[in-house]
């Protein structure tokens, strides 16, 4: 094969494991007893940095 015809292959397995990657990380963000450790870990595999913010609810609360 020349390196023509190989380039597209890579590329299209690339996608296709990125693809894979990216569903994993869904199923895991959609997965209540996935801890944060594993949602970052599933991220960073996708070349995704996760940051998350906790905020605390309070009754009576007045954002306004």
């Amino acid at each position: 094969m020349n390196t023509s015809t190989q380039k597209p292959v890579a590329m299209g397995n690339e996608f296709a494991s990125l693809g894979t990657r990216l569903v994993r990380l869904g199923h895991a963000l959609q997965e209540p007893s996935t801890t944060v450790h594993e949602l970052v870990a599933l991220a960073m595999a996708c070349g995704i940095k996760l940051q998350m913010r906790a905020v605390a609810e309070s009754e009576g609360r007045c954002d306004g």
